[in-house]
């Protein structure tokens, strides 16, 4: 079968090409999915290339992202939770003195 070509949205017809040139120049890159094609099989109209049986592959689905583990929080470091109790504590002790002081204050 012979094939006419536009490629790119150029209204220019290229070709004539054959059935084995065809798939050739597009594993090339010489004639993209969305280019436009004619036989006297499409009739008489202008077709995609990607509307051609077996001229060019789906798409590849999208490759699976595998989860990447997290990063341990900066708040969970054994450090900062020494640091929060450290916190508490002197906090409780604080309110400790206040409350010694306010009852020997009333006496």
């Amino acid at each position: 079968m012979k094939w006419y070509y536009s490629i790119r949205g150029d209204v220019t017809r290229h070709g004539v090409i054959d059935d084995t040139e065809l798939p050739a120049m597009v594993q090339r890159g010489e004639i993209r999915a969305t280019d436009l094609l004619w036989s006297d099989s499409t009739g008489n109209k202008w077709i995609p290339a990607a509307s051609v049986d077996g001229l060019i592959a789906p798409p590849a689905p999208p490759a699976l992202r595998l989860a990447t583990p997290r990063k341990v929080a900066k708040s969970a470091s054994p450090w900062n939770v020494r640091r929060a109790a450290f916190r508490v504590a002197l906090v409780l002790f604080a309110l400790a003195v206040t409350a010694a002081v306010v009852v020997l204050l009333r006496r």
